[in-house]
């Protein structure tokens, strides 16, 4: 970095930062101030800390990436959720923010509040910042670092008091034999001159300074309790200095009795936006299509729960936009990345008590614990008790004792943070879409995939296990023809079972849209089966007396209608699903469907109608056929739209917006 790009350190602080760094100069002899001391000594230390916090390379990418293109500021909760009682902790997830109170041992008792993660450090001497793998803990930590040293930064944040920062990887100082102070001075000294060590030391004891311990879950269990006991020293021989450190939740038992404990809390949809259009740069059609992709499926969206599952879907998705039909791929690689490659990517490996439980047997763990634990009685929090009992069983099959399973889970809770404690008494997978995963993986290698789908298709708690079973099976064809049969809507006049029927209607293109490995033949049935529905569904509505128009919009698809009669009560509940078919089409386009349905909309286009109400009918039957397909083939929507436009001047209104939409957002260079 070029001399000129080092901020001059009494140019760029305001008032009062200025004087902070001032003080810290103040009372040192004549002798050293004689010196050029904010020259010789902030200046290269500042140097040294931008250039070793201002980039960051995220898993899978080739180069760095500016750490404040792609930050977004950090929220975190005041609730440490695997120390509460589950009654409290099914409250915390319900509860408003509330104001803080200001007793580190009541902080947490029941009280959720979510607040910017800088502002509470601003406010606050000692934190304790927790957080899952890949949650964003040591990217946090370094852009604290940077906001100290950075003008524009510091702006943007919510930090009131300008500090002179010191970010540590504890994992490399516990490798150290000096103690913390000689471990900040020294490599200033090495750079300048013998007072380095009085310029620390005055910023430290004039509380002027933040030191920033990264990683401490990361120190190997042979120097841990050595590093925290310097940790405690120092504090007791600085206690003006701001001190933060960041270590996963599962490993850090309130180990500072003074420190405020704070956990990282799930990425917002806002933060998700920031961070995908960044990830794209200049290709902004591509992350505005992911950001689609992630508001209309579920199961993806899970995983833009942390930045790091984040920046996979992203690298994914950079090679491959097919990424429904690679969604099992994806999973996998997840948990590859969590088993195995997030520690080895920071060159690290926690030590083990269980050398013979390997990646492999960990996975067929999980299978076990989600298949069992779901099977029984779905859902996605398990008892403490359930949960050892599952694993103790388990175990037993690899050579363990059953008493050795609280120290399995212990382990893996906190070496991949994939099954983890979400209160004192029970325990959940670490994003929902990945324990429906493993549930797939569980009754396929038992067989029992059909039997337990055939029980389980109207349960829409068991939409994602169903859609991974089908991409997994070796063999999905009976599966997709039991969803074709369930699908069938011939026969129905009323709401309520349209309703049911249309949900496992988008269930089945759901799964066509998985890639499963089925015959050419049975594909084209099943797309035919999903137009057969669609025309289905507008009898249903036709007889009465109602017809929803596809309206397309920014977001997706709406549909607002026209009634001849009075309306039904469950009129409502049955245009969700229909919906939600819709949109699952605009979002995840299919070149088999689309071909399917220009063939119907080519045979309705040569029936000739017997009066205006079925011309009516007809055209808006067309509309919502193919509205969905904009965002594969905009031009033939267009063209479409535009014919019937021409024909039916009742329905200008609706298809002038969509129209309209499409030009924007689908043709728009």
């Amino acid at each position: 970095m070029s001399e000129e790009k080092v901020p001059e350190p009494l140019t760029w602080f305001e008032d009062p930062a200025k004087e902070s760094i001032k003080s810290v100069f103040d009372g040192l002899n004549r002798s050293v101030e004689s010196l050029d001391l904010l020259g010789r000594y902030y200046r290269p230390h500042v140097k040294r800390v931008r250039s070793s916090v201002e980039s960051v390379k995220l898993l899978g990418m080739s180069s760095p990436v500016k750490l404040g293109d792609i930050y977004y500021p950090t929220q975190v909760s005041t609730t440490i959720q695997r120390r509460l009682y589950q009654q409290e902790w099914h409250s915390a997830q319900t509860n408003t923010t509330q104001t803080i109170t200001s007793s580190p041992k009541t902080l947490h008792k029941g009280i959720k509040a979510i607040v910017r993660a800088d502002s509470f450090i601003d406010g606050h001497k000692h934190v304790a910042v927790l957080g899952g793998p890949g949650a964003g803990k040591t990217t946090f930590l370094k852009h604290l670092a940077l906001a100290f040293v950075d003008k524009e930064v510091f702006k943007e944040s919510k930090l009131k008091t300008s500090l002179i920062p010191f970010f540590v990887h504890l994992p490399l100082f516990a490798k150290e034999s000096s103690t913390l102070f000689e471990y900040l001075y020294k490599p200033i000294e090495v750079k300048t001159t013998k007072f380095a060590i009085d310029f620390v030391r005055r910023a430290l004891d004039k509380g002027q300074a933040i030191i920033l311990l990264d990683s401490l879950d990361e120190v190997p269990a042979t120097d841990r309790v050595e590093t925290i006991k310097k940790i405690q020293n120092f504090c007791q021989d600085f206690p003006e200095a701001k001190i933060v450190v960041s270590c996963r939740t599962a490993d850090y038992e309130e180990i500072f009795d003074s420190f405020y404990e704070i956990e990282i809390s799930k990425l917002t949809p806002e933060a998700v936006g920031k961070i995908v259009r960044a990830w794209f740069g200049t290709d902004q059609v591509r992350a505005k299509k992911l950001l689609s992709i992630i508001k209309s499926d579920r199961e993806i969206s899970c995983l833009t729960e942390t930045p790091l599952l984040l920046s996979l879907l992203c690298i994914q998705y950079k090679h491959d936009l097919a990424l429904p039909k690679r969604k099992t791929e994806l999973f996998k690689r997840c948990v590859d990345v969590l088993l195995r490659e997030w520690d080895t990517s920071r060159r690290f490996r926690r030590d083990t008590v269980y050398q013979s439980l390997t990646d492999e047997a960990k996975e067929r763990l999980f299978e076990h614990v989600a298949g069992k634990a779901f099977l029984a009685s779905p859902s996605y929090e398990f008892s403490q008790d359930e949960v050892t009992k599952i694993v103790g069983d388990f175990i037993s099959r690899f050579g363990f004792q059953t008493t050795d399973a609280p120290g399995v889970i212990d382990e893996i809770e906190k070496h991949h943070g994939i099954l983890e404690r979400c209160s004192v008494e029970s325990f959940s997978f670490s994003h929902a879409s990945l324990q429906e995963y493993f549930v797939a993986r569980h009754i396929i290698a038992k067989r029992t995939e059909k039997e337990e789908i055939s029980k389980a298709l109207d349960m829409e708690n068991w939409a994602g296990v169903i859609e991974f079973a089908v991409a997994l099976s070796h063999d999905p064809e009976p599966l997709i023809r039991l969803i074709m049969q369930r699908a069938d809507m011939k026969g129905l006049s009323n709401y309520p079972p349209m309703a049911k029927r249309t949900r496992i209607v988008w269930l089945l293109y759901r799964c066509l849209s998985a890639g499963p490995f089925i015959d050419p033949a049975v594909r084209k049935l099943a797309n035919e089966a999903l137009v057969q529905a669609q025309i289905e569904i507008d009898r249903i509505y036709r007889a009465g007396g109602v017809f929803p128009v596809a309206h397309l919009i920014e977001n997706g698809i709406r549909h607002p209608f026209f009634s001849f009669n009075s309306q039904r009560k469950t009129l409502s509940d049955a245009l969700l699903p229909f919906r939600k078919l819709a949109n699952e089409i605009l979002f995840s386009p299919s070149e088999q469907y689309v071909q399917t349905v220009k063939e119907a909309i080519h045979r309705l286009s040569n029936e000739k109608p017997k009066d205006f109400t079925e011309a009516f009918a007809k055209d808006v039957l067309k509309i919502n056929l193919v509205t969905p397909l904009a965002s594969i083939d905009p031009n033939y929507v267009k063209d479409q739209l535009t014919k019937i436009q021409n024909d039916n001047k009742s329905l200008m209104e609706v298809i002038s917006k969509s129209l309209s939409t499409i030009e924007t957002y689908y043709l728009a260079k």
